[in-house]
């Protein structure tokens, strides 16, 4: 057991080595807001040990709910936040209108609002697409699109030497689970920072208001 640990410690300052500088700064670079903070950390700690579907996956959650947030917090208020019950009752009203509304319409919202620009809401529906709908959901047409790779195939009762073809990975499930971690290694970091400079340019503007 002992050996099992010192290996596993081995590997994993190995990963911590290599991905730290990748987002140092982003570790360094909070939002001191409680409500997502968590969350982003989390993040941080699973791209540093490599953990990069992980990753994918919180930075979805990260999305939909900073964006819900930010919608919340634009809503006029006169809420003083010196009564508990008046706090609830406000939030509550404001998960009644937000909380489940879906992705889509939530990006849209928040352009529809000033939060966030066309741009950026172009960029969050590609996103959304490629990894909230792909990977959420386990599509494999969304997550591997026209991916291809080649195969050898070798059935000793059938062939006399490897058969090689091209094949897509949407449709040949034994390639999927190292092709999706390889696109998780790939684009994890760039989905996080993408998300987390949103979620920072919009902050300020709407916490001074």
């Amino acid at each position: 057991m002992q050996d099992l640990k010192n290996s596993l410690l081995q590997e994993y300052n190995e990963r911590l080595n290599t991905n730290f500088n990748i987002i140092a700064n982003l570790i360094i670079t909070p939002y001191n807001w409680p409500l997502l903070d968590a969350i982003r950390i989390e993040i941080c700690d699973c791209i540093l040990v490599g953990a990069s579907q992980a990753a994918v996956t919180l930075t979805n959650h990260l999305l939909e709910k900073s964006l819900k947030a930010l919608l919340m917090h634009n809503e006029p208020t006169n809420q003083n936040y010196t009564d508990a019950a008046e706090i609830e009752a406000h939030f509550e009203n404001l998960n009644n209108q937000y909380g489940g509304m879906i992705l889509q319409n939530t990006i849209d919202a928040c352009v529809g609002n000033g939060l966030i620009t066309d741009e950026q809401g172009a960029n969050l529906h590609e996103f959304r697409k490629k990894f909230r709908n792909a990977f959420g959901h386990a599509d494999p047409k969304k997550t591997f699109g026209e991916t291809k790779k080649r195969i050898g195939i070798f059935n000793p009762f059938v062939h006399e030497e490897f058969q090689f073809s091209e094949v897509k990975v949407a449709n040949f499930p034994f390639l999927q689970d190292k092709t999706q971690k390889e696109i998780a290694n790939n684009e994890c970091v760039n989905y996080f920072r993408y998300v987390d400079s949103v979620i920072k340019e919009v902050m300020p503007k709407l916490f001074k208001q």
